[in-house]
Parts: structure tokens; sequence; C-alpha cells
């Protein structure tokens, strides 16, 4: 049950991310979506709480940081537009390549600090990605 109630958590944060998938400031949307759900996320790394209030933190986590998918894959197909193909294929690979990532970097840091490290270390990583599409992206057709 609190796995369904997560999943569901992502669900509704690709729902969400319909409604400005095209909007001119989807970056930014997205941005603050991640950042607001890498800060939620870290609660549960730095509290101790009870199991449902650790999937209510989780399903708040999820559905913010799973804005991004929709209006990434609008994003790629909008900047690829030669090859829509290969942009959806790199951006996938990509996703894929953190999960394997982020599995080593999160067993590594469980095992140095435990889970108030591994939390700290997500929050950098939104952070940092956060940043990077503030500052580094531009919208296709924006002038810098």
């Amino acid at each position: 049950m609190p796995l369904a109630v997560v999943g569901a958590g992502a669900v509704a944060g690709s729902l969400w991310a319909g409604l400005f998938a095209s909007h001119r400031s989807r970056l930014r949307f997205v941005a603050a979506g991640m950042f607001a759900g890498g800060v939620v996320g870290t609660l549960m790394f730095t509290l101790e709480p009870s199991i449902w209030a650790t999937v209510a933190i989780a399903f708040a986590a999820v559905t913010l940081l799973s804005i991004g998918w929709p209006v990434f894959i609008t994003f790629a197909t909008d900047v690829g537009s030669q090859s829509r193909a290969t942009a959806v294929g790199i951006m996938g690979a990509s996703n894929r390549l953190g999960g394997v990532g982020g599995a080593a970097l999160g067993g590594a840091f469980l095992a140095i600090g435990g889970y108030t490290v591994v939390g700290v270390l997500c929050l950098g990583v939104v952070t940092f990605s956060s940043l990077v599409m503030l500052l580094a992206m531009r919208e296709p057709g924006a002038t810098p």
C-alpha cells in the first residue's frame, strides 16, 4: 500500500506537468519543482517520521520530482527538431545512467554516513540540476 501511494505521486506529478509542458517558462517550473521535491525528500532522511508520515512526504517529493519527465520529453522534441528520436533516446539513456550511478553513489554514501548523508547528497544533486536548468539551458527560439 505505501508504495502504491508513492507511485500515485509519480502519476500525479506527470499529469500536473502536462498543464505547463508547453509553457514559455517551463524550465523555471521544472527547476522549482525539482528543488522543492529535493527539499521535501530531504525531510525523510533528516527526520524520523512515522511510516505514514514518510509515505506522505514521499508522495509530495515524488509528485514534485515527477514534473520534469514530461516537460523534458516535450523540450527534447522541441530542441531536436531535426532528429527527435535521437534527442529522446539520449534523454532516456541519461536517465538510465543516472539510475546506475545514483545507486552506486547512494550505496557508497549510505556506507559512509547513513541515511542523512544520502539525503544531503540527493539535495545537492537536485540543487545542481536546478541551477543548470536556470543558468545554462534556454528555450528553443529564445534569444540569449
